[in-house]
């Protein structure tokens, strides 16, 4: 199966990364693709974790 190089960013932090598509969607000059992230990184999963703490925390807030 084929994988790809993906970098993502997020203000100032920049993410690496190797993925595996999912899924496909063409357009008539763009094309859309899910992907799965095969070996994330650290630090992904400590940026991922706080975003997942923080929305926990905008919901008990009622946000």
């Amino acid at each position: 199966m084929d994988t790809y190089t993906a970098v993502t960013s997020s203000g100032s932090e920049y993410f690496k990364f190797r993925v595996r598509p999912r899924w496909e969607q063409t357009g008539s000059v763009s094309k859309r693709m899910g992907v799965e992230i095969t070996e994330p990184s650290g630090s992904w999963m400590d940026f991922v974790s706080r975003l997942e703490a923080r929305n926990r925390k905008g919901a008990q807030q009622g946000h």
